[in-house]
């Protein structure tokens, strides 16, 4: 079983760089190192409004990591205070 951890910055630049190349889920899955789940749970967060040739939709990681950072602000706890909680 994997160890839990949160996608970075890195990580979605890498999954929009994969993503914009047209490499299937699995394969981004394989190569950030995640559960191909998180892949899906990931990309409808940086979605933007535009469109690939072919109806595809556009991620971005910015958007994504936008998406996250309001989504923590909003519960008001920090990754790193969660971690602080359980030593």
């Amino acid at each position: 079983m994997r160890e839990y951890r949160y996608l970075t910055n890195d990580d979605r630049l890498l999954i929009e760089k994969l993503y914009t190349r047209g490499i299937a889920p699995s394969d981004i899955a394989s190569v950030v190192g995640v559960s191909l789940a998180t892949i899906y749970r990931e990309l409808p967060r940086g979605y933007a409004d535009e469109r690939f040739p072919g109806g595809r939709k556009v991620y971005s990681a910015a958007k994504a990591q936008q998406t996250v950072d309001q989504n923590i602000k909003r519960r008001g706890r920090s990754p790193a205070d969660a971690k602080k909680g359980t030593e």
